[in-house]
């Protein structure tokens, strides 16, 4: 009976419509938070899934890289040591056209033989430059001794190219130092 007392008192059903509401918001509370709880979960598992990806993509990036490191020490020598036809000391004397034109045959058949394919972009691109650079100066010439700026010409793209394949081996870098 006390309790009819109570609610007659205080209006049955404005206590009706608290109760009520109150219990609502109790379990929106509830369920939110399993909502959010269950949102959390699934992206965290999202995130494992996200960087066991990346992990496996930095992995076989590196497998790569390595294994094309060592296919182009494998083939870079040999180009390396043609281009020694035209050394800036001491400058090499008495070279011919018909050097510099078995210089380039030298240089096509490594190119399709050996290594053309192991050339990174900006070294496939010097290549092509000292090429070009060979067949500015043949067609004018049969015989004989070419001049020091067709030497110097020819020399600047053997540098150039020298230059490329280092990057490509990354064999410039400094030694690291001892703290």
């Amino acid at each position: 009976m006390p309790w009819e007392i109570i609610l007659a008192a205080l209006g049955g059903s404005s206590l009706t419509a608290i109760i009520i509401t109150v219990v609502g918001l109790t379990f929106a509370q509830k369920f939110i938070e399993q909502g959010i709880s269950s949102a959390g979960r699934r992206f965290e598992s999202s995130l494992l899934q996200a960087e066991e990806a990346y992990k496996k993509v930095v992995d076989v990036s590196a497998q790569i890289d390595t294994h094309l490191r060592e296919q182009r020490i494998k083939v870079y020598g040999t180009i390396w040591l043609a281009t020694s036809i035209l050394p800036r000391w001491p400058r090499a004397t008495g070279v011919t056209y018909p050097d510099i034109l078995r210089f380039s045959e030298t240089l096509r058949s490594w190119y399709f033989e050996q290594g053309g394919m192991w050339l990174s972009t900006d070294a496939r691109q010097v290549y092509g430059q000292l090429q070009e650079q060979i067949w500015q100066i043949l067609p004018k010439h049969s015989d004989g001794t070419i001049t020091d700026e067709e030497y110097d010409a020819v020399l600047a793209q053997c540098s150039a190219l020298r230059t490329e394949l280092t990057k490509d081996l990354v064999s410039r870098r400094a030694a690291p130092t001892n703290p």
